[in-house]
């Protein structure tokens, strides 16, 4: 779930920020955060995985017009996983609650005359 403010500062930028909140059923848990029994980590065992909230975090960015139909945008954002999948075994031995990601896009808008 997103929910965005956005405020123009002017003609060519836009800044926007808001909260993000990712929700997956246990079957994506099982599959993205969970290990083959036996392997090291997990204590041979089944583990199992509820549906729920999987992460919650922010996005910051900043979006430039260059014109009408061109424009870039820059973001920052970050999420912290919470419930079975932070207690992941994959979690614990290989990677960390929290990550952040920045990134660059561009669109353009074509002019397809209908």
């Amino acid at each position: 779930m997103k929910l965005d403010a956005f405020a123009r500062i002017n003609d060519t930028w836009k800044l926007g920020i808001g909260p993000r909140m990712t929700v997956a059923s246990a079957d994506y848990v099982r599959t993205y955060f969970g290990s083959i029994p036996g392997t090291a980590g997990t204590g041979g065992l089944l583990q199992r995985f509820n549906s729920g909230v999987l992460s919650y975090g922010a996005i910051a960015q900043a979006t430039y017009n260059w014109s009408e139909r061109f424009q870039t945008t820059a973001y920052v954002e970050y999420k912290h996983l919470v419930g079975d999948a932070a207690k992941s075994p994959i979690v614990r031995t290989f990677g960390s609650r929290d990550s952040i990601t920045v990134g660059v896009s561009a669109s353009y808008a074509f002019d397809l005359g209908f």
